[in-house]
């Protein structure tokens, strides 16, 4: 299947009655999120496993937020990832980008919350930049790591949080 072209989500996603459903969403170029992705209705969690995926970027504007309610998050960007709010509720993130994770900005609280879950990372460049001023802030997760270049940076700020930081 040949992707073509940018997708956009310019209006807001509610997952509310996807209980154990699945949501892809495919770009050929790339793939930006102007408006968040969430169950809109917080008293029932939804266990959606979240697929998004790009053959260039992958953009969230600061404040966008991605919420599986405890199923998988799974991000596949062949180039730069840009972060504004990844939450899964227990469930795991995978992240496998051609290039850097980067913050989007410092709207909301944190980059990253796996609510006790493992977010894994199979990334070329940095994570979090190139110093700890754009740091990606996490919050009660636990961190695999696997580079395929030498020299990458990776930069964690869970000073926001009173849960402890775990890295394997």
């Amino acid at each position: 299947e040949a992707l073509v072209g940018n997708l956009t989500v310019s209006s807001a996603i509610d997952l509310d009655g996807t209980a154990s459903s699945t949501l892809q969403l495919k770009a050929g170029g790339n793939l930006v999120l102007n408006q968040s992705i969430e169950d809109l209705a917080t008293g029932s969690p939804e266990l959606t496993n979240i697929y998004l995926q790009s053959n260039s970027n992958t953009t969230m504007l600061d404040g966008v937020k991605v919420d599986s309610s405890g199923g998988i998050l799974s991000i596949v960007s062949t180039a730069s990832l840009s972060v504004g709010q990844l939450v899964s509720d227990g469930g795991p993130m995978f992240f496998f980008v051609g290039g850097s994770v980067t913050d989007a900005g410092d709207t909301g609280t944190y980059d990253i919350d796996t609510g006790g879950g493992t977010a894994s990372f199979t990334v070329s460049g940095d994570i979090g930049g190139t110093s700890y001023a754009t740091a990606l802030e996490v919050s009660d997760s636990l961190f695999d790591f696997t580079f395929s270049n030498a020299n990458s940076n990776v930069y964690l700020d869970a000073g926001l949080s009173t849960a402890d930081l775990v890295i394997s």
